[in-house]
C-alpha cells in the first residue's frame, strides 16, 4: 500500500487500481465487472443490503472509474470513510478490510440474478447514451478521430458485446484475467501504522513491481469533417488538433498554458471572441489530453448558427497561432494555472489520482519543481507549442435547421 500522509482531511480514501493491458474485446468484460464487483458481495447479497452495510459503516461510500491510458486499462475503485482515529469503533478498519477483500478477491460464483440486473442497467445506460447528447457527441469525436484504435472504442464496449456475455464467462474472466492484473492500493489522509497493519491483507494483493513505459498512441490523420443530426434544439461543435506533446516533452507545461489562453478559463481567447464579443455560444472550451496528444476545441451554440461558430472558432485558433500570445494573455494564464494548482491541494480527491499518475508515466515533478516550470514559460515556448497544432477532425452533433 502506497500511504499519503495528509491530517487536513476527516475523512480516509483507499484506492485499488487494477492495471491491464488494453484487449478492445475485454472492455465490455471489465465494464459490466466493475459494475457487478460493486454491486453486492457474498455477504451482502442485494443493493439494498450492501447499501445498508455501507451505512452502517458511518456512511462509506464506494465510486469507480474505468479508463485507458496508453496501452493500459485501468479501473479505479474508491473508498471514502471517517478518519478512524475520529470514531470510537476498533473494528471498523477490520470491516472495511473484510469488504474490499470480499468485493474483489473472494468471490464464488456469480449470482446470476445480480448479473441479470447489472447487465440489464448497462445495457440501458448504452441504449440511451444519444439522450445525453455532449457525451454522445464526444463519444463521436473520439470514434471519428482515432477510428481503429483503441481510443476510439466506447469504454463501456458496444451493446451487443454486453449482451453477449453470459454470467459464467464473466466468472472465468473474473478467475483468470482481472485476478492477474497489477493492483495497486492507495490510502490517503491521517493514516497511522495501525491503520495499515489493519489492511495487511489488501496489502498484499498489492503488485510491487513496476509496469512497462506508458506508450502514448500517435494519431495524426488527413483532416475529416462529420456531422450527425439528432431531435435537440442546439448543436454542438468539436475539433480536435493533433499536438504531438508528451508528458514528459520540455514544452509540456507550455502546452497547458496555451490551452488555457485558448479556452481555459472566462479570459481565454474563444470564450471572449465566440461568446462574449459574438454571441454565438452558450459555452466554449479547449482542453489539452497528454494521453492522446490532442488539443479537443468545443462549443454549445444555437443550431441554425453553428456553420458561423464553427468558422469563427477556426479563424480564432489560425489568428492565435498567427500572432502567438500577448503578454497579458500568458500572465493570466500563468496566474489561474497555479491558483488551480494550489486549490487542488485542498481537495483530497486529487491526491491519489496524481500519484497514481506519476508512479504510472514514471516521472516525479516535486511541487515547488512544476510551479517554477510555470514561471518558466516564455511566449516563445507558446509559439513553439501553436506551430505543431493540426485541426484533423471536425463534428458536430446538431438538431434540424429551422426553415426561413
Amino acid at each position: 500500500m502506497i500511504v499519503i500522509k495528509n491530517n487536513a482531511f476527516k475523512t480516509v480514501h483507499v484506492s485499488l487500481y487494477f492495471i491491464d493491458k488494453i484487449e478492445d474485446d475485454a472492455f465490455a468484460y471489465r465494464f459490466l465487472l466493475t459494475r457487478l464487483l460493486t454491486s453486492y458481495t457474498d455477504s451482502f447479497s442485494t443493493k439494498t443490503k450492501l447499501s445498508h452495510a455501507l451505512y452502517d459503516l458511518y456512511g462509506t461510500t464506494i465510486s469507480n472509474h474505468i479508463f485507458t491510458f496508453g496501452q493500459y486499462h485501468v479501473i479505479r475503485v474508491n473508498f471514502t470513510f471517517p478518519n478512524p482515529k475520529m470514531l470510537d469503533d476498533a473494528e471498523f478498519t477490520h470491516k472495511i478490510n473484510d469488504l474490499i477483500e470480499d468485493m474483489f478477491f473472494n468471490r464464488q460464483e456469480f449470482k446470476e440474478d445480480m448479473f441479470t440486473e447489472t447487465k440489464r442497467s448497462i445495457l440501458s445506460f448504452i441504449h440511451t447514451k444519444k439522450d445525453r447528447r455532449f457525451e454522445y457527441g464526444k463519444e463521436q469525436m473520439l470514434y471519428y478521430t482515432f477510428n481503429g484504435h483503441s481510443l476510439s472504442k466506447p469504454i463501456t464496449g458496444s451493446y451487443q458485446e454486453v449482451a453477449n456475455i453470459s454470467v459464467t464467462e464473466l466468472y472465468d474472466y473474473y478467475k483468470n484475467y482481472f485476478l492477474k492484473n497489477t493492483c495497486w492500493v492507495y490510502a490517503s489522509g491521517d493514516i497511522t501504522d495501525v491503520f495499515v497493519h489493519d489492511f495487511e491483507s489488501i496489502t498484499k494483493h498489492s503488485s510491487k513491481n513496476s509496469l512497462k513505459p506508458v506508450k502514448i498512441p500517435d494519431i495524426d490523420k488527413r483532416f475529416t469533417s462529420h456531422e450527425t443530426v439528432v431531435d435537440m434544439q442546439q448543436a454542438y461543435i468539436f475539433l480536435g488538433y493533433y499536438l504531438n506533446v508528451e508528458r514528459k516533452d520540455p514544452l509540456y507545461v507550455a502546452t497547458l498554458l496555451t490551452a488555457i489562453i485558448l479556452g481555459g478559463y472566462p479570459e481565454s481567447l474563444l470564450f471572449k471572441k465566440v461568446r462574449e464579443e459574438n454571441y454565438l455560444a452558450y459555452d466554449v472550451e479547449a482542453q489539452f489530453e497528454y494521453d492522446k496528444k490532442y488539443l479537443f476545441v468545443y462549443a454549445g451554440v444555437n443550431k441554425d448558427m453553428k456553420d458561423i461558430a464553427m468558422d469563427l472558432m477556426i479563424d480564432t485558433v489560425n489568428n492565435f497561432i498567427f500572432d502567438g500570445p500577448s503578454d497579458k494573455d500568458l500572465e493570466q494564464a500563468k496566474d489561474y494555472m497555479l491558483n488551480q494548482i494550489y486549490s487542488s491541494l485542498d481537495h483530497q480527491e486529487s491526491l491519489i489520482p496524481r500519484q497514481f499518475l506519476t508512479r504510472l508515466l514514471q516521472i516525479d515533478n516535486p511541487f515547488d519543481v512544476y510551479v517554477q516550470m510555470i514561471e518558466n514559460v516564455s511566449k516563445d515556448d507558446i509559439s513553439k507549442v501553436l506551430s505543431k497544432l493540426k485541426l484533423t477532425t471536425s463534428y458536430v452533433l446538431r438538431g434540424e435547421m429551422n426553415e426561413d
